[in-house]
């Protein structure tokens, strides 16, 4: 790329005609307009995109695609590949999210299951056109007549034979207890605490209530990508809610109600390159 330097310019810099003191426009040279339009053409050719002549926004699509990060997301166990063109400096920054609890059945109050452990990490070193295995927690089904309910799956990816995880959210408990609270968010490996990391922290236990002998389970446990299901009524509906998104915990049921199912776990990949 160059600046103008047709004859006429002042400084590189565009100037028009003046008639009073005889001077001529600035020249456009065929030098100028090809860096130009090699300049427009090489971003939307990196973008991926295909010239068209009657498509004007182009340049504009070609912007918006090169600012954002490549982004993968996994909601189900599998292999996460590695793009072909990625080096060893590339630096990946994964999210892992693991299932949310079922919610318990308490014969008079169960507790809310517990959110998924929720973390991002930053990781380099990773193979191009390498399949790297990851395993997306289950979310547990509610404990039903006066049960316990389930505890979530963990999520993690195993890279050159080390394995980052985030475990599940902890069973939402039977307790009879009017005081029965949502049960524990899951834990997050020593592996990803060794590295640049991020620990994203459920919002914390709530009680159930009886208030004039109207019962209200505890809620299922939230986090960023998930919201827990809500307790149930003893006025209404007493069986706990499912919970909403990923890794969030169900809801507690009352009165040997069901308690509400966890939602399944989540990874995302995000790189630039």
């Amino acid at each position: 790329m160059h600046k103008i330097d047709g004859a006429g310019h002042i400084g590189n810099q565009f100037v028009p005609e003046d008639d009073l003191i005889s001077r001529p426009p600035t020249e456009l040279t065929g030098d100028w307009l090809n860096a130009v339009q090699g300049e427009i053409v090489s971003v939307v050719q990196a973008a991926g995109l295909v010239l068209s002549k009657p498509d004007n926004t182009q340049l504009l699509q070609a912007i918006r695609i090169l600012k954002q990060p490549n982004l993968v997301k996994m909601t189900s166990s599998g292999n996460f590949i590695t793009p072909a063109d990625i080096t060893a400096d590339t630096v990946f920054e994964i999210t892992l999210v693991g299932g949310g609890a079922g919610g318990g059945s308490g014969a008079q109050l169960g507790g809310g299951g517990g959110s998924g452990g929720c973390s991002t990490f930053f990781i380099s070193g990773l193979l191009p056109s390498t399949a790297y295995a990851v395993l997306i927690g289950a979310g547990a089904s509610g404990g039903s007549g006066g049960a316990a309910g389930g505890t979530g799956g963990t999520t993690q990816i195993t890279i050159g034979g080390v394995v980052y995880s985030v475990d599940g959210g902890q069973a939402g408990g039977s307790n009879t207890s009017p005081n029965s609270r949502t049960s524990s968010q899951g834990g997050v490996s020593a592996t990803i605490t060794a590295l640049p990391y991020i620990n994203y922290l459920s919002p914390g236990t709530t009680n159930g209530s009886n208030i004039s002998s109207v019962y209200t389970g505890s809620p299922g446990g939230s986090n960023v990508y998930g919201q827990g299901g809500r307790g149930g009524d003893s006025t209404g509906s007493a069986g706990g809610f499912d919970g909403v998104g990923f890794g969030a915990g169900g809801g507690a049921g009352v009165g040997g109600n069901p308690g509400g199912a966890g939602t399944s776990g989540l990874a995302i990949f995000k790189w630039v390159g």
